[in-house]
C-alpha cells in the first residue's frame, strides 16, 4: 500500500481492499472493507533504497 492509498483509505468511507489467491488454478477473492478505519490492520512502513557506488 502506498502512502497515497493509505491516506485515501483513511479519508473514504467506501474503501475496499481485494486480495486474490490461486489465480491460475481456482481464484479466490477476499474483499476487506477498509481495515484501516477500525484498526484491523497493522501498518509497518517498509522501504529500502540502495545506492551502489561504482569505482571508475
Amino acid at each position: 500500500m502506498t502512502e497515497n492509498e493509505r491516506q485515501h483509505a483513511l479519508s473514504l468511507s467506501n474503501y475496499w481492499i481485494y486480495r486474490v489467491f490461486d489465480v491460475k488454478k481456482q481464484p479466490i477473492i477476499y474483499k476487506i472493507k477498509n481495515p484501516l478505519k477500525d484498526n484491523l490492520a497493522e501498518i509497518i512502513p517498509v522501504k529500502y533504497q540502495v545506492n551502489v557506488k561504482i569505482k571508475k
